[in-house]
């Protein structure tokens, strides 16, 4: 996914490298496999790359600038997941039909190719997809992998591909209607034969899993391609939330806002009238007496910055509290109303503490693997690009061990912009240092 903003709250994590799902990738690739047959190329035929694109163009075309996928491939966690994933499980790819959705620069189709797959499919939008074709070209996977530039509604699939004739009603979510109408003795309609594929492997997650609506697409691919008993991968997602202490960065980022442009290190105080300058003293003299010792209220931007989530890294020793999953979703069946959802959570304190935010990280797992492989966004595992998602409280709770915090979130995606998401989120705290109750409202863009 694009970075969404640099990380500024305090150093990266290095990636461990006794990550169990990170073995050191030269052991685990496949010997080149020999060149087979040249297929037919994917349509629409490819395009002339733009030699003038703007920060404009950059900014409506974000994933064809190579720093994106620069900093995605450098994020080991993410990458080695994926090709473990795929390399570890030749006997699921060998002789198999893949689709990758967003590939990007192809890297997840070239794994696919390496692993055995008979035709590896890539769907891009993205500019960057001009690039991909010299990378296969280069890599000698040209003969297995085809590239098509455009969306997943609208794009056809290359020639070559097994097709299928499915009834009307889908077979995998209209089961009884389907027994209803053959058991009257009628006979459904018959949609135009089909291409199928067996594997759909994709990297779709966001910040907060769900930020910028990619998993709309692989939904659409895995309901008009995936066949029957096919695989995805990943294919289970789970998001997580959890408290942490985080007074100082908080008040870096957010307090920040109550008293700009205050240098001399005192907290603020109540104003007092500034007399008018003597006429000795010069117009920066006066400007200094203005600042000194208090800054100036921008608090109305506070309350800007408190309704945006902060993606950044946060430290495992921050986290005060257990964590709570709040959604899990298996791709196989999940559906875009599934999306927007309402949980209830509990987090029971670790230790007397003060709660400043909450956090959310997801896991996904490649549950198809003969061996499971996790891919974790923890606060507690090595670093990866998405970082955490995290939501400041406008007050501080103070929480003593054992004692629990109870919540709800409810999430939607925005209504004018799909892709930003909604955080509604409510939370209470009977403690024997007090009673709170806090709702908050956020938007993730």
């Amino acid at each position: 996914m694009e970075p969404k903003r640099k990380g500024g709250r305090r150093a990266a994590k290095q990636t461990s490298s006794e990550s169990a799902a990170s073995p050191a990738a030269a052991a685990n690739a496949p010997s080149q496999r020999p060149k087979r047959q040249e297929l037919p190329k994917a349509t629409p035929p490819e395009a002339e790359v733009p030699e003038d694109m703007t920060s404009k163009d950059y900014y409506f075309d974000s994933y064809s600038h190579f720093g994106i996928h620069e900093e995605m491939l450098k994020d080991r966690v993410r990458t080695e997941a994926y090709m473990n994933a795929i390399y570890n499980n030749e006997h699921l790819f060998r002789n198999k039909v893949v689709l990758d959705v967003g590939c990007g620069t192809g890297i997840l189709s070239m794994f696919a190719a390496k692993a055995g797959a008979r035709r590896v499919i890539g769907i891009d939008c993205a500019a960057i997809i001009h690039q991909a074709r010299e990378i296969v070209e280069a890599n000698g996977l040209s003969d297995v992998v085809t590239l098509v530039q455009g969306r997943v509604e609208e794009v056809v699939l290359p020639d070559g591909i097994k097709q299928v004739c499915l009834f009307e009603a889908s077979m995998r979510k209209n089961h009884a209607c389907l027994a209803d109408e053959l058991a009257s003795g009628c006979s459904p309609p018959v949609r135009p034969p089909r291409p199928q594929v067996d594997i759909i492997i994709s990297e779709w997650m966001g910040y907060f899993l769900l930020y910028e609506s990619m998993l709309d697409t692989v939904l659409v691919a895995r309901d008009k391609w995936l066949t029957r008993g096919g695989l995805l991968f990943p294919d289970k997602a789970s998001l997580f939330l959890v408290a942490i202490e985080d007074a100082d960065y908080k008040r870096e980022k957010m307090d920040f806002w109550d008293n700009v442009c205050e240098f001399s290190g005192r907290t603020p105080r109540t104003r007092k009238p500034i007399p008018h300058p003597a006429p000795h003293l010069s117009a920066w003299s006066h400007l200094a007496a203005l600042l000194a010792p208090d800054g100036f209220d921008m608090s109305c931007v506070k309350r800007l910055a408190m309704q945006e989530p902060v993606v950044d890294v946060c430290d495992a020793e921050q986290i005060c509290t257990s964590a709570s999953c709040v959604l899990s979703i298996d791709l196989a069946t999940v559906t875009l109303e599934d999306l927007a959802f309402s949980a209830r959570f509990s987090l029971s304190a670790a230790r007397n503490d003060y709660v400043h935010a909450l956090v959310a990280y997801f896991d996904c797992t490649f549950s198809a693997c003969h061996k499971p492989v996790m891919l974790s966004t923890s606060p507690r595992a090595p670093y990866t690009h998405w970082k955490q998602t995290v939501l400041y409280l406008d007050e501080v709770l103070v929480v003593n061990a054992a004692e629990s915090l109870e919540g709800e979130i409810r999430v939607r995606r925005n209504e004018k912009n799909p892709r930003d998401v909604d955080i509604h989120l409510q939370l209470a705290l009977d403690g024997e240092h007090g009673s709170y109750e806090v709702t908050q409202d956020y938007r993730l863009r």
